[in-house]
C-alpha cells in the first residue's frame, strides 16, 4: 500500500491511497473507548501495520497490535491526552487513565514520530497495513494468509 500526501486545490492535506482520495482533515479522528482522549491526524500515516512482538501482545491483549506511524507535528490532542508507561529502553505505550483503551506509543530514538492503535481510528478501514513484523514472536495458533510481508524481526531487516 502507497501513501501519498499532497495538498487539494482547496489547500486541505489529501490522502491517495491506491486512486482513493480523502482529506485527512475529516476523516482521520479517533480516540478511546469512552471519548476522554481524542485526536486528529492532519497527514496520512508513513507507515501501517501489524506487530507480533511479545510487548505489542501484553499492551493490546491480542495475538498482534495493528499500528499506525505519524509524524508527530501531524496529530493533535484534540481532548485529554494519554498516560505513558515505559515498557522497555525504547518504547513507551500511552493509554487512556479513564478507560484503559491503548491508544498510542512513543520511540524515545524518534521523537518526531507518535504510534497510533489503528483500532482508535473513528475509520480504521482509511488506512491499511502493510507488512507483518516481529513474526518471530507470532502466535503458532494464527495463521497468515493475507499476502503481506513478513519480517521475523522488525521491518527494516534484510531477506
Amino acid at each position: 500500500m502507497i501513501y501519498e500526501l499532497g495538498t487539494s486545490a482547496l489547500g486541505a492535506h489529501v490522502c491517495t491511497m491506491e486512486g482513493k482520495r480523502m482529506t485527512t482533515d475529516s476523516v482521520l479522528e479517533g480516540g478511546c473507548l469512552c471519548g476522554d482522549i481524542r485526536y486528529r491526524a492532519t497527514a496520512a500515516p508513513f507507515w501501517v501495520g501489524h506487530c507480533h512482538c511479545r510487548m505489542c501482545q501484553k499492551h493490546t491483549g491480542a495475538a498482534f497490535a495493528t499500528d499506525a506511524i505519524f509524524r508527530i507535528d501531524h496529530l493533535f490532542w484534540l481532548r485529554s491526552e494519554p498516560i505513558y508507561y515505559r515498557s522497555s529502553e525504547t518504547t513507551e505505550r500511552g493509554f487512556c487513565p479513564r478507560c484503559g483503551s491503548t491508544v498510542s506509543g512513543r520511540y524515545f530514538k524518534e521523537p518526531d514520530v507518535l504510534i497510533v492503535a489503528v483500532g482508535t481510528l473513528d475509520n480504521p478501514d482509511l488506512v491499511e497495513p502493510t507488512l507483518h513484523e516481529w513474526t518471530s514472536s507470532r502466535t503458532k495458533w494464527l495463521h497468515l494468509n493475507d499476502g503481506l510481508r513478513e519480517f521475523p524481526e522488525g521491518e527494516t531487516e534484510s531477506g
